[in-house]
């Protein structure tokens, strides 16, 4: 059985309008090439044009309510309700956020078969940040973010940043999920030996493409 994929993929963006309607094509491409991997695909939209666009590109909207399209809705809420309308309880569930332009299939393909053959309910990518959070400082404050005694770099402890560019968990198991779908105790980390692109800005849309060019 194939692993299934819901997107999120909200109509309003306030720092960059229209923006999963911009970024919808390159996730789009990727699940199209890979159809041979991915199962069915289910985007959660409030957006009619992104949902037409999605219907036209082969794959299923999802009707998002009102009340869990606001700003500050975190994702958990919205892959339950797509989880309850369909049914897919018994489904190993990849998500996936339009704001990774850039994927690998062999990501999936490696944390897909980690998942499996360790009968895990979920694991979610991570990776090691360029520089180090302990001299980070709010800029509002100026207090440390790590609050901590350290002068030496080699004391700082080791870290590592989630991100859900590789995002699985079992459907059954999205309850104990939080609202970043990490479950303490039960969540592997499946960790990458580069940092993934994201895309929040236009901005960073641009480089990217100049970057690509």
């Amino acid at each position: 059985m194939k692993p299934i994929v819901i997107i999120p993929a909200r109509g309003g963006s306030k720092r960059f309008p229209q923006k999963n309607k911009i970024l919808w094509q390159y996730t789009s491409k990727f699940l199209r090439d890979n159809n041979n991997f991915f199962g069915d695909v289910f985007v959660s939209t409030d957006c009619e044009n992104l949902s037409k666009i999605v219907v036209e590109d082969g794959f299923k909207s999802v009707y998002r309510p009102k009340e869990i399209s606001t700003d500050d809705m975190p994702v958990t809420p919205v892959i339950k309700d797509v989880v309850a309308k369909e049914n897919l309880y018994d489904k190993d569930i990849f998500m996936m956020y339009l704001t990774s332009p850039e994927r690998n299939i062999d990501d999936y393909k490696n944390a897909y078969k980690e998942y499996k053959s360790e009968e895990l309910e979920s694991i979610v990518s991570f990776y090691k940040p360029e520089y180090s959070p302990y001299m980070a400082r709010y800029e509002d404050t100026m207090e440390p973010i790590i609050d901590h005694s350290f002068y030496r770099y080699q004391d700082f402890r080791e870290i590592i940043l989630l991100t859900h560019y590789v995002c699985l968990f079992k459907g059954s198991s999205l309850y104990k999920l939080d609202n970043q779908l990490y479950g303490e105790g039960i969540t592997k980390s499946f960790l990458l030996d580069y940092i993934p692109v994201d895309i929040d800005f236009k901005e960073q849309l641009e480089r990217w493409k100049l970057k690509k060019h």
